[in-house]
């Protein structure tokens, strides 16, 4: 018989793989196992968001879910005005379940607490589990995207020990080494999409997928400048696409989705960027940027998170990141150890927002 953490943990590889898939709800796990214990049902929230999770266990389990328990990721929600899809929580009333695991309180104030308080008024056993916290920063995106209707913005960033970015200006070099690789490409599972600009496709010709661990590969954006692109990128093969530019960019082809958002001087607008991936109910947007978006990104203050991966080896003749000095000066929130590399988290008090 599986112990809590499993279950809970059972759940949220389920719901970590349909991450993206699933706006403009989140995505949840949720495992049923009947009252001797033998796994019943697992789901994952249907892609375009319904039916959700728990309702596809319950409906694959009829009669199975009394006395059973269920693991969820996330909160099970209640009736609220302008709700679209029916309460799960009352759904898990009438079927009889006589537990509930919880990975995270609901982050949107229309539910949270609200479920967990009808599960156990109704007599349910109701318990949070939430290992290191993960869970409920899997959904700290979507507590973004429901107050400020954009995306949980994170950025990262590659630096050599005296801050360069790359080799030389102008050409493609690994800064960091093969632990710090796979960090990226877990910080881009858990993402619904990921932002290069122009420079990084011309320059790096990146795939923006994920390789070196178990998930989803995110949304690819691209955010054009004044100057053309090349017509022949990898990313121009991968139909999900979305290239944003305040003018039509030449060197795109056809079949690759533009996005005119507002502008000046070729440069598009963050804000209005940023409100557009909200309105495509993106919630969680991972930024890979080179100097230039970086800072923009900074002085428009319209970031929460940001990665400093740095290597300890310099990059003589290599391009400055951050040449006029915008990175955050104080004591990082984690550290981490990658390999040979160092991994600094920067977190950003949102209360106040400046447009791009």
């Amino acid at each position: 018989m599986e112990d809590d953490l499993s279950r809970i943990d059972r759940a949220f590889s389920l719901a970590k793989l349909a991450k993206g898939t699933t706006g403009p709800n989140p995505s949840v796990g949720a495992v049923l196992w009947d009252s001797k214990g033998r796994l019943v049902a697992e789901a994952a929230t249907s892609p375009t968001g319904r039916p959700h999770a728990e309702r596809r266990v319950l409906e694959s389990a009829r009669k199975r879910a009394e006395g059973g328990t269920m693991a969820v990721t996330l909160e099970p929600c209640v009736a609220f005005p302008g709700k679209k899809s029916p309460p799960c929580a009352a759904a898990i009333i009438l079927s009889g379940v006589e537990r509930v695991l919880v990975g995270c309180p609901d982050p949107n104030p229309l539910v949270s607490g609200k479920g967990i308080h009808a599960l156990r008024r109704a007599g349910i056993q109701v318990d949070l589990l939430d290992p290191q916290g993960r869970i409920a920063d899997f959904y700290a995106g979507f507590g973004t995207w429901v107050a400020k209707k954009r995306p949980r913005v994170t950025l990262k960033i590659a630096l050599s020990s005296d801050g360069r970015a790359n080799p030389s200006p102008g050409r493609r070099g690994a800064i960091t080494g093969e632990a710090a690789r796979r960090f990226v490409h877990e910080l881009r599972s858990t993402s619904d999409a990921v932002l290069v600009g122009a420079s990084t496709v011309a320059i790096d010709d990146p795939l923006l997928t994920v390789r070196d661990v178990d998930g989803p590969s995110p949304r690819p954006l691209v955010l054009a400048g004044s100057r053309g692109m090349p017509r022949s990128r990898s990313l121009w093969k991968d139909p999900r696409t979305v290239v944003f530019a305040s003018t039509p960019p030449s060197g795109v082809p056809g079949h690759v989705s533009v996005v005119e958002v507002p502008g000046v001087e070729g440069r598009c607008d963050l804000q209005a960027v940023l409100d557009r991936c909200g309105a495509e109910g993106i919630h969680d947007l991972l930024v890979e940027p080179g100097p230039g978006l970086l800072g923009a990104f900074l002085r428009s203050r319209l970031w929460d998170r940001l990665w400093v991966l740095r290597s300890p080896l310099p990059q003589p003749g290599g391009e400055c990141f951050d040449p006029d000095g915008l990175l955050p000066e104080g004591a990082p929130s984690q550290e981490r150890d990658l390999g040979s590399d160092r991994a600094f988290l920067f977190e950003r008090d949102g209360s106040e927002e400046e447009e791009a």
